[in-house]
């Protein structure tokens, strides 16, 4: 017959007793103690910081920036094929355009608007394809092949092998469009073109797309603004946005994505997460929050008597995943296994002496506050935040 399994109670005294052992050996003469306290606080939202989000997320969504996600065209089976990924992919037949090197002749043209004034260059491209997006109403690049079947053939992989899409690339597909509508006298139909190019990569749910989206807004801008004042007579397309409303969604949907990636205030994740379908921004900020919790889920989920408890940051994303009506198939697929982390080495740093504490009860605890601190990446809850850093619109400059 099978011996019973310890009662809870002596689970933790056999736990704790364990941890004593190996805690008073590493440590030689000295006892460490039962807490470590964080080194890294993690970010706190200011006094009434969570309102003024909302509000500021409430206000620029209703601005129009990008025309909300469909559910009935998905760009992803020819999007996919012709954008190429990060990481090589069986079955891509990537466009012209997106092999390596396409954009070197422009690539020089990166003050202001310089690349405009070079039609022998931009004329030479084939983004045609543009036209032929308008039918399409969503991008759900992840949960269509070649990459949705690359992640489904690798269950215990690690995300951060996972391939993307090269949405950068796109930037240059709608610089040249614009430019070659500017010099056609068509600039209508292709900012058109080009703003239809970026609500499809707001769509995809991820913060790099929505930042080339937020930069090909910009730059339709800018041209728009230099034909008026060369062109007064030519029809231009007006916008229902300032550049300082557009800094102002970048600064929004970097905190969206910190408040996920910190679990800064579980209640506010919520509210995101509800409103996910209204509010700018929420499904990319939730992906990051899965892509961050990843890095320390397993420790943060499962703490030992007496150290700090971050399980609040898990059950924040797991609460996202619930509420939220995002499709989010790869971020979905990632928090859902068991054995999904984020780095092949769990610990995203060469220092293996850090690694080893992160492995460690109780002597991990610095090492946790470390990653914590590296975790929400290049995004902060910024003016909505207790210490106001530097402005992060620099992140999604051109």
């Amino acid at each position: 017959m099978s011996e019973a399994p310890p009662t809870p109670l002596l689970g933790s005294l056999l736990r704790g007793a364990l941890v004593g052992t190996v805690v008073l050996l590493l440590a030689g003469s000295r006892v460490a103690p039962l807490v470590i306290e964080d080194q890294l606080p993690p970010p706190r939202l200011r006094s009434g910081g969570g309102e003024a989000l909302l509000a500021d997320l409430d206000r620029l969504g209703k601005l129009g920036f990008f025309k909300g996600r469909g559910t009935t065209a998905d760009a992803a089976p020819t999007l996919n094929l012709l954008v190429g990924a990060d990481h090589e992919l069986p079955g891509m037949a990537p466009a012209p355009w997106a092999t390596a090197g396409a954009f070197a002749p422009l690539e020089s043209f990166r003050t202001g608007e310089e690349w405009l004034d070079h039609p022998e260059l931009t004329g030479a491209y084939d983004v045609s394809f543009l036209a032929d997006l308008r039918r399409f109403d969503h991008w759900t690049w992840d949960g269509t092949d070649p990459f949705a079947g690359h992640v489904a053939a690798r269950a215990s992989g690690c995300a951060a092998d996972t391939p993307f899409p090269e949405f950068g690339l796109l930037l240059w597909v709608a610089k040249v469009r614009v430019a070659q509508g500017y010099h056609a006298g068509e600039l209508g139909v292709a900012m058109a073109e080009a703003e239809h190019l970026a609500s499809l990569l707001a769509s995809t749910d991820t913060l790099v797309g929505t930042k080339v989206a937020i930069q090909i807004l910009g730059m339709e801008d800018r041209v728009a603004a230099r034909a008026m004042a060369e062109r007064p007579l030519e029809s231009v397309p007006t916008r229902g946005w300032t550049e300082a409303d557009r800094d102002a969604l970048t600064v929004a949907i970097l905190a969206e994505a910190a408040v996920f990636a910190s679990g800064v205030d579980a209640e506010l994740a919520a509210t995101i997460a509800r409103r996910s379908d209204e509010l700018p921004g929420a499904c990319a900020a939730i992906f990051e929050g899965v892509s961050s919790g990843l890095i320390l889920r397993h420790e943060v989920e499962r703490p030992w008597p007496g150290e700090a408890d971050h399980s609040a940051l898990a059950t924040s994303i797991t609460n996202a995943l619930i509420l939220s009506k995002c499709p989010l198939p790869l971020a979905r697929s990632w928090w859902t296994a068991p054995s999904r982390r984020y780095s092949c080495s769990d610990v995203p740093t060469p220092n293996h002496t850090l690694e080893l504490k992160y492995r460690l009860p109780f002597l991990r605890a610095p090492a946790i506050a470390l990653l914590r601190g590296v975790a929400p990446g290049p995004y902060s809850l910024g003016p909505y935040g207790k210490d106001v850093g530097e402005s992060q619109t620099a992140f999604l400059d051109d």
